[in-house]
């Protein structure tokens, strides 16, 4: 018998591999290429077709948008003049440059001119004032509204910026007083003029965007169809086609994506690694914008007592937190002791103070001047009151991995001395577990809460501090973390912001106004098949997708 040759069989295979391609629409774009992740080879194609999870959405306008799956999914079609990059900083996306004014009150921008808008129309600056006076028109409804919810400090107010033409490809944003984050707030997203008076519409708007993908079909409560643009500023993405497929939660987004019905899906929870079996996933982790937190009751002992501040810092140190992401979170969290997220540019590393440390912890204790470690029993006790420090660390049981991660840090204090007594909320007549859990937290109905907050991109902490009842009177009163709170909404140079956020990280780990834990880390579970610079995160989840390719792999 002959010895076959393998080599000519494999070539004989990759022929009919490549007429198979073509006949369902693929064609080849390259020969073999190296994955130089996997060492695998593959085959680049074009004209593939990617399938991406939505969830039930109300209208397509961008402006009046609700949904966060079509918020992602959104901005592969809009773009404002600024947008995040991988470390959540605004750089110029239909800006090109900017002349800041010496008072940081107004700011000349120059527009991009080599943008088109999906209709072969040329982008200018009067559909930059045309989309901005929807915005202003549509107030609390709006997407600036949100912006403007997230970055201003006083009550939202429409007035707080204005916008003129001063050319064809120039603008001028005035804004009521300097800020340091007015980049982010020309985040939103732009429409053509030549909506006219229909650029609100929730029924029937149909999405015309300078996006690397243009809107092609919606198929309502099914699909929404995008093509690749081929005029797109950027140049012209390699994925042809993406559909939306529209599911109603996202246990059924999982489903589809295990049965490759989708090409990417978000993860829920922690326990991905669950996925690892199928060799056809690929897991992009990303810190997310849910931090959980230690709220303190202000209003009532021990936190009302000017020695708080050193039971909080012992608190804090009581707790193996990297311990905790390790064993409850699956390795797949990130400690931080300030709400500034840690993919952001303006995160410092060097601010961290607050490790595991029980010698920290007890001189922290010792230092009060209040409290002390009974020799006897190694409990924790109030030196006046004579009494064992207990305190109650109200969870919602309704979240399982909160309820965990409330017995653990239990577990913690308790063996360093602080009684630790987890309190579920008992929800009246007619109340959910969420509602009674809420109702206790308005009405300080707790000395110790955990919960969960989401940060935005915009580093804003306000809503977060009065959330928890941090009020201005407590800022004011708290040597250093007032002056830094306000300068870091001020200062429009980019050198002295980095700085003032770099003084309030310090501020936040040392007079602890909320008892930052770990950010929850996430991931963007995506097909083998699809290859390129992909680096989601949590404000833009398909970061990077009109440069990626599709693949099929020779092995």
């Amino acid at each position: 018998m002959k010895r076959v040759n393998t080599r000519i069989v494999y070539l004989i295979l990759l022929i009919c591999f490549s007429i198979i391609l073509s006949g369902c629409g693929l064609d080849i774009l390259e020969t073999t290429t190296p994955n130089e992740d996997t060492g695998v080879e593959y085959i680049i194609v074009e004209n593939g077709e990617i399938g991406l999870p939505l969830t039930g959405f109300n209208d397509l306008n961008p402006l009046l948008v609700d949904n966060i799956d079509y918020f992602y999914f959104n901005k592969l079609i809009f773009e404002g003049l600024f947008d995040y990059d991988s470390n959540i900083q605004p750089i110029p996306r239909l800006a090109t440059s900017y002349l800041l004014s010496d008072d940081g009150k107004r700011v000349e921008l120059y527009l991009r001119e080599d943008v088109k808008w999906h209709n072969g129309e040329t982008f200018d600056a009067d559909d930059v004032v045309h989309t901005f006076n929807a915005l202003i028109s549509a107030n609390s409804e709006g997407y600036l509204y949100k912006l403007l919810e997230n970055t201003v400090r006083s009550p939202v107010d429409p007035g707080f910026m204005k916008l003129r033409k001063l050319s064809e490809r120039s603008i001028e944003v005035e804004f009521k007083e300097p800020l340091s984050n007015w980049k982010d707030l020309l985040t939103f997203p732009i429409v053509p003029a030549s909506t006219g008076s229909s650029v609100l519409l929730r029924d029937g708007f149909e999405p015309v965007g300078t996006g690397p993908f243009k809107f092609r079909e919606y198929i309502k409560y099914k699909e929404v169809v995008l093509d690749s643009f081929a005029d797109y500023w950027g140049g012209e993405p390699q994925i042809s086609r993406i559909s939306g497929k529209i599911f109603e939660d996202e246990e059924l987004i999982l489903t589809a994506f295990e049965t490759g019905k989708l090409s990417m899906a978000r993860s829920i929870g922690s326990d991905w690694d669950k996925y690892e079996h199928i060799e056809r996933i690929r897991f992009l982790e990303y810190v997310s914008d849910e931090i959980e937190l230690l709220a303190f009751n202000y209003n009532s002992e021990p936190f009302n007592l000017m020695e708080s501040g050193y039971l909080k810092r012992a608190i804090m140190l009581g707790i193996d937190r990297q311990d905790i992401i390790n064993k409850v979170l699956l390795q797949h969290g990130t400690q931080s002791d300030s709400p500034i997220h840690p993919q952001s540019y303006l995160f410092d590393p060097s601010t961290a103070q607050l490790g595991f440390s029980v010698e920290r912890m007890r001189q922290e204790l010792s230092e009060s001047g209040r409290y002390e470690i009974d020799m006897v029993t190694g409990r924790v006790r109030d030196i006046i009151d004579q009494e064992e420090l207990t305190l109650d660390l109200l969870v919602n049981p309704e979240s399982k991995t909160r309820k965990v991660i409330a017995e653990r840090i239990s577990e913690d204090l308790e063996d360093v001395g602080i009684g630790i007594n987890i309190v579920h909320p008992e929800p009246l007549k007619g109340e959910t577990m969420d509602q009674a859990f809420l109702r206790m937290l308005q009405n300080g109905d707790y000395k110790i809460a955990l919960v969960g907050f989401s940060v935005s991109a915009v580093p804003e902490f306000s809503s977060l501090l009065n959330a928890v009842g941090w009020i201005d009177n407590n800022v004011d009163q708290t040597e250093g973390f007032g002056s830094y709170f306000d300068s870091s909404y001020s200062s429009w140079d980019e050198t002295a912001k980095f700085d003032n956020f770099s003084r309030l990280q310090r501020a936040f780990a040392d007079d602890i106004p909320v008892g930052s834990l770990f950010f929850l880390n996430r991931s963007l579970m995506v097909d083998n098949q699809i290859a390129g610079p992909l680096e989601p995160n949590f404000y833009n989840l398909y970061n990077g997708l009109e440069k990626c390719f599709l693949t099929f792999s020779t092995d």
